[in-house]
């Protein structure tokens, strides 16, 4: 991942679980006809196995951010996309497997307020246990 964190949704902190919501956009000057994925990412995760596709996932949402950014190539197991000039780097499976360069997607971040909490009160639970 290669984020620049202005692009991150404001009040997102280290420990958030964020939702990447990732859109091909079908005709750049139609903001409606766009193609999506919801995306799950454990940003505490220390290995790509916690990333998962989820098209029908629902989230419970309180902070998001919305970037649109050009696809510019895939390099081995990322893709890279331009956004304000700041280059974005995902994991290549987080795009479809067509994408060509010059396409224009949207990516939506939002912050899981249900899975952050959880988190959070499964880390002070072990800490309370290791007292």
């Amino acid at each position: 991942f290669g984020l620049p964190t202005n692009f991150l949704p404001e009040g997102a902190s280290d420990g958030d679980y964020l939702t990447f919501k990732i859109s091909r956009v079908e005709n750049p000057r139609d903001d409606t006809a766009q193609t999506s994925a919801n995306i799950s990412v454990d940003e505490t995760a220390e290995t790509s196995e916690n990333i998962s596709v989820d098209e029908t996932a629902e989230t419970s949402e309180n902070i998001s951010a919305e970037i649109r950014a050009t696809f510019e190539k895939f390099d081995g197991d990322d893709a890279e996309l331009t956004a304000d000039g700041s280059k974005l780097i995902f994991p290549a499976n987080f795009l479809p497997e067509d994408a060509s360069a010059g396409e224009i997607f949207t990516i939506e971040i939002t912050r899981d307020e249900n899975k952050t909490n959880a988190a959070l009160d499964e880390a002070r639970q072990l800490l309370k246990e290791l007292e």
